[in-house]
């Protein structure tokens, strides 16, 4: 599903906010991992697909080591693979190594956060940055350097 880099989303009213910030905050108060959850702005990033063309340079080796970090923290797991439509032979999941320790990638979210911003990514950004040579946007990357893996 493709979303252009860095799309705000919709634009909430004051009591919306509100409601959404009690609710954020009622589920903070009954989840134990609730990294999840955020009140602050979403932005996408690297919601790629083949019909539209995106920046490319080689990648930063601790760009991608950071990102490779960042898959420890993966949220919203979904039933499925998304297919990698670069690859020249796509196939549902992507497997990867990190730390050395084997996943497959292309089933879930990776939240990172930025300044006052949270980014919303696919874990498949991994992938796309390592073997695509995506570039995503400077505040991401500049987001994706200060990282911290919140699960050990």
């Amino acid at each position: 599903m493709y979303i252009a880099d860095l799309t705000p989303g919709p634009v909430l009213s004051d009591e919306e906010r509100a409601r959404d910030a009690a609710w954020l905050d009622y589920l903070a108060s009954v989840t134990p991992d609730a990294a999840f959850l955020t009140k602050l702005p979403v932005l996408p990033v690297g919601w790629l697909d083949k019909e539209h063309p995106f920046p490319t340079e080689a990648p930063d080796p601790e760009v991608v080591y950071k990102l490779g970090q960042t898959l420890w923290d993966r949220e919203n797991f979904m039933m499925g693979y998304h297919v990698c439509e670069f690859c020249e032979v796509p196939s549902p999941g992507f497997g990867v190594t990190v730390d050395n320790v084997p996943g497959i990638l292309g089933s879930s979210t990776i939240l990172v956060p930025g300044d006052g911003v949270m980014y919303s990514c696919p874990d498949l950004i991994f992938h796309y940055v390592r073997d695509h040579h995506y570039r995503p946007p400077d505040e991401f990357l500049l987001a994706v350097r200060r990282y911290e893996r919140r699960r050990k």
